[in-house]
């Protein structure tokens, strides 16, 4: 099941398919144009370059933007100076630890999208939660 959230209006849209193929999210995006706020799901890492430059991936106001910008944006360099220091390189790739600096690395950019967008949420969580009410009925 995907779902699909507005932002300007707050309208759901839940996408059944038969598989976790991404070919749902592809259809949607077809006519879409904005940002696509989205988890790390394989199935989303396509969608961005399909998007003929209409679909930013992510995840209000002049205002908010201007907070996270000045509060969030020093706090997110964090992980990025991270990965590229001494304490990652010690890690053997293959273990939870050494997964994570590549996890970071493959989705630096979306991750940072909140920073240059005020609309567009910190997080997914209120997609995810909309998902768990379908799924338990």
């Amino acid at each position: 099941m995907w779902a699909y959230r507005g932002v300007s209006l707050p309208l759901n849209v839940f996408d059944f398919t038969v598989s976790r193929h991404r070919n749902g999210p592809d259809l949607m995006r077809a006519k879409f144009g904005g940002t696509l706020l989205a988890d790390c799901d394989s199935g989303y890492q396509g969608i961005s370059p399909c998007g003929d430059g209409r679909v930013r991936r992510a995840t209000s106001s002049e205002e908010r933007l201007a907070v996270r910008q000045s509060e969030s944006a020093p706090v997110s360099r964090s992980p990025g100076e991270w990965i590229e220091s001494q304490a990652t390189t010690d890690v053997l790739p293959k273990k939870r630890l050494g997964k994570a600096p590549g996890s970071i690395r493959n989705h630096q950019e979306p991750l940072q999208t909140y920073l240059s967008d005020g609309r567009t949420p910190m997080d997914n969580n209120e997609v995810e939660q909309s998902m768990k009410q379908v799924a338990i009925g």
